[in-house]
């Protein structure tokens, strides 16, 4: 064994537990860090898996004419369909879902083959049994075992309530069904609108001809490349049925087009939170190394001494951190894989096909060689360093740096402040040298990354809290929607109550041949629209603003043409702007959508006879000084049913999920910047004990002893405040644009001035009670047998 093996090895036996606890600390920094990026990976994976499992449609199809099924499903974007039956049929219970049937019992099978949570999938034979979506059992209360009557119309009634004929009660077959599972459907991750459940083929043969179909036939079409087919699908279905055939399309990505949105927004948040604690603990590390290649400093001296080569003293200080380095990569991937059920987070495990362990070979695999580099890099600068100066002239006798004294210092000193603060801020700044040598850069960029990563997490929270607290930003830019059989325009234009108003239109049309939910508003007092980002609203009938995933899309931006089609027409359109669509009545994405004026999209839907879903509402605005709550109730008396307040996103309501990310990720950066300031000032401590021996032969008495430390705590934490509030601001408002961009949205970062301001006064406060202990310790130091052993 040579000289670097013999050296390595006495180091790592005297210094095992110390080699010990830095292994740990490798370990759960990395293994942090490596729980981090699986778990975003498997984040941003999990719905698109769950949607590979479930094989959701993509479409429903209105076909008035049967005979066009077999062409369809010859169509090469068609994967697979299912055809389905509306029942007309009310359940008997506090609530209202719409009920289907399998027509030809793919339904279930190779469309929509959701993923069963509990009991058991119907028997395709069974008249009576049923299985449930997951948010239609939840938002009914029904479980497995539950019976449901279902009340039912006959052909006959259903055909006197589509024209409006008549009031008829249910006088159909009565028919009681079990549940007997409860499934999740991608859009059951989505949140909870009007529930479905869908019946048997057993129970379709049983009832076609005595219960009526309240929307006739339905196909369930799943394309071969998702949504992404759906424009060349809508357009060739709507060329073999011919002009003036009546064929309607639900894309069913309407309801969970904003999960998307909502697993980018929380895999940014993993990602963020992976690369603030890589960074964090790269200094944590780092500092340790430091602290260690400085204590070896002194073999260094003597292997010079014997003839040793650079070569072999500087691999003697570096091999030592080698079995560090692996064994804390093994416990990082460990604790990745014990952690890896923790993930992922949010709406994404409900998604996950497969939850509980996982084993992610590339970030484990990378993660560990990774951790090893890094380790050991680190272990060379601070060898590098420690062998640069030990071979420098002496200074006063010892090996070291010749480095100026810091010019702070030196302003100090001539500005007249007392010895202890000179003395102090002389510690926190300058590493000293030769034994007594103390990294001191470790401990101050340690102090402001904590800092940073403190400010920008509190940045990061308060923007999300002004977002859900603020209307305006998610598109409710109004005070209230409202309708009901009592409420005409001429009582809002002559309230009192009302300072804005206007009427919005909810439908579904078609831009560039993808189908999008469509509001057109016309004005009727004052301005009253949805929030615009960007350009301005459309003014003309040729005009449209859309939304920023809209746009995206498309690939199209503001100035450009495209053509839009309903129902009843189609036209090209000029986009003017970029808006946010509110969430009214369980509809709108975010950030997927047109905005007409009334007219505008009045030239492509006429009516809505055909029951294509549209529904008009009144944007209220409330005049300045009128008491909300009072205005709220005037405007449900005459409406018959109460006002509609602002609806939160499910977008924006999924991203409070990761909420509590800026708070465990603050509280880890706060214990880091603790670390590092605490343990500066134990290290300092330690290793100046001969400084701290002459200052008392000076003339310090231990108060002062203990003043020098505090001044020590106090410079440490100023200059990570300085350093880490701008920095974490800046961190904090790109955090926020990412996510803000992510969702569609337009709002600026919010930075909590009052936060902030408390952060500097409870940082130094922190600061001096982590330095008491060493203070009193320092205060202790008897001078004459410190000198006497250094």
């Amino acid at each position: 064994m040579g000289v670097v093996g013999l050296v390595a090895r006495a180091e790592l036996r005297r210094r095992w537990l110390g080699a010990l606890v830095l292994s740990l600390v490798v370990g759960i920094a990395g293994g942090a860090v490596l729980t981090a990026v699986a778990g975003a990976r498997r984040t941003s994976t999990a719905f698109d898996r769950f949607v590979s499992e479930s094989r959701p449609a993509d479409a429903l199809v209105n076909v008035p004419d049967a005979s066009l099924v077999d062409e369809i499903e010859r169509f090469p974007e068609v994967e697979a369909l299912a055809q389905l039956s509306t029942v007309a049929a009310v359940p008997d219970v506090d609530g209202y879902f719409a009920v289907g049937a399998s027509v030809d019992g793919r339904y279930g099978i190779t469309v929509d083959r959701a993923r069963l949570v509990v009991g058991r999938r119907a028997d395709a034979d069974a008249v009576d049994e049923v299985t449930l979506p997951e948010s239609t059992a939840r938002e009914l209360g029904l479980a497995v075992g539950s019976r449901l009557r279902l009340l039912t119309f006959t052909p006959e009634q259903v055909a006197l309530l589509q024209r409006e004929e008549a009031d008829v009660e249910p006088a159909g077959p009565e028919v009681m069904v079990t549940i007997v599972g409860i499934e999740r459907h991608p859009t059951d991750l989505s949140a909870p609108g009007e529930g479905a459940m869908v019946l048997t083929p057993a129970f379709h043969r049983a009832y076609a001809d005595r219960i009526g179909e309240f929307e006739g036939k339905f196909l369930a079409v799943r394309l071969a490349g998702g949504r992404a087919d759906l424009p060349g699908f809508v357009e060739r279905t709507k060329r073999l049925a011919g002009p003036g055939t009546d064929v309607r399309f639900d894309p069913v990505g309407f309801e969970s087009a904003g999960i998307d949105d909502s697993l980018g927004v929380l895999t940014i948040g993993l990602v963020i939170f992976a690369v603030v604690a890589g960074l964090a603990g790269l200094v944590a590390v780092g500092q340790a190394l430091g602290r260690q290649a400085f204590a070896a400093a002194a073999d260094h001296l003597a292997l010079r001494s014997v003839g040793a080569s650079r070569r072999q003293r500087f691999l003697a200080l570096l091999v030592p951190a080698i079995p560090i380095a692996v064994a804390g990569a093994a416990a990082a991937v460990g604790i990745a894989l014990v952690a890896s059920p923790l993930m992922p987070i949010g709406i994404a495990r409900r998604a996950e096909p497969d939850p509980g362990l996982a084993v992610d070979g590339l970030v484990l695999g990378l993660g560990f060689a990774s951790v090893v580099v890094l380790v050991v890099a680190l272990a060379a600068l601070s060898a590098a360093r420690v062998h640069r100066l030990a071979d420098r002239p002496a200074v006063g006798g010892e090996p070291g740096s010749r480095a100026a004294p810091s010019a702070i210092v030196e302003r100090l000193r001539r500005g007249g402040f007392s010895p202890p603060a000179v003395a102090g801020v002389r510690m926190a700044l300058e590493p000293g040298r030769g034994r007594n040598a103390v990294p001191a850069r470790p401990a101050l960029v340690g102090a402001a990354v904590g800092v940073a990563g403190l400010i920008a997490a509190l940045v990061f929270a308060a923007s999300l809290d002004r977002l859900v607290t603020t209307p305006r930003l998610y598109g409710w830019n109004w005070d209230v929607a409202a309708g009901g059989p009592g409420l005409e325009d001429e009582y809002l234009l002559e309230s009192p109550d009302v300072g804005a108003l206007a009427e919005a239109r909810f439908t579904n049309v078609e831009i560039a041949r993808r189908p999008v939910e469509a509001v057109g508003v016309r004005a009727l007092e004052g301005a009253v629209f949805l929030t615009v980002i960007d350009g301005r609203p459309p003014r003309g009938l040729d005009e449209v603003a859309l939304g920023a995933e809209t746009l995206a899309a498309l690939g199209r931006g503001i100035g450009d043409t495209v053509t839009a089609a309903g129902r009843d027409g189609e036209q090209r359109v000029r986009i003017v702007g970029r808006v946010v669509f509110p969430r009214l009545d369980d509809r709108a994405v975010l950030a997927d959508g047109a905005a007409f004026t009334e007219e505008g999209l009045g030239q492509l839907v006429v009516d809505d006879e055909g029951g294509d879903g549209g529904f008009t509402q009144a944007l209220v605005r409330f005049a300045p000084g009128v008491d909300d709550d009072g205005a709220r109730r005037r405007l449900q008396e005459a409406a018959g049913e109460p006002p509609q307040g602002p609806q939160l996103p499910t977008e924006v309501a999924r991203l409070t999920q990761v909420d509590r990310l800026p708070q465990v990720l603050a509280a880890f950066l706060a214990l880091l910047a603790t670390l590092a300031v605490g343990h500066a000032l134990v290290t300092s401590v330690r290793r100046r004990r001969q400084d701290l021996a002459i200052l008392k032969t000076l003339g310090f008495v231990r108060r002062q002893v203990s003043a020098t430390v505090a001044w020590q705590a106090t410079t440490l934490v100023i200059v990570g405040l300085v350093a880490g509030i701008p920095t974490g601001i800046v961190a904090g408002g790109w955090a926020w644009a990412l996510v803000a961009d992510r969702l569609g949205i337009a709002t600026g970062a919010a930075v909590p001035l009052l936060a902030v301001l408390l952060a500097i006064p409870t940082a130094i406060f922190v600061a001096n009670l982590i330095g008491f202990l060493p203070g009193r310790i320092a205060g202790r130091t008897k001078p004459a047998a410190v000198l006497r052993t250094e």
